[in-house]
């Protein structure tokens, strides 16, 4: 799974305890003390060591997708106005499942 900062973070272990989903806020799974690479494609630059992993339960879901790529986007833009937009799609999102 590729990490984006929304639904899936890394970190050093034990540097944290609780992450939620920056999508719908679901508390992170989380895997400890995983030994290899942080970041795909990356190697001999420091980052070969041991780190948790934590990522959103729900992220396999197509509203969940759907949500992660809407957050990238308004990540992404210059526009204040059309990331406030985006993040208002990502609203309405979530206001239409029922489980959230």
């Amino acid at each position: 799974q590729y990490c984006v900062g929304a639904d899936c973070f890394i970190f050093s272990p034990g540097e944290i305890g609780n992450v939620s989903c920056k999508i719908c806020h679901t508390r992170c799974h989380v895997q400890r003390n995983i030994e290899g690479r942080r970041i795909k494609y990356i190697s001999g630059t420091g980052l070969d060591k041991t780190h948790d992993k934590f990522y959103c339960p729900k992220s396999d879901n197509a509203w969940h997708k759907k949500g992660i790529k809407l957050y990238v986007e308004s990540d992404r833009t210059e526009s204040k106005r059309i990331s406030e937009l985006k993040k208002k799609d990502i609203d309405d999102i979530l206001n239409s499942i029922p489980d959230i």
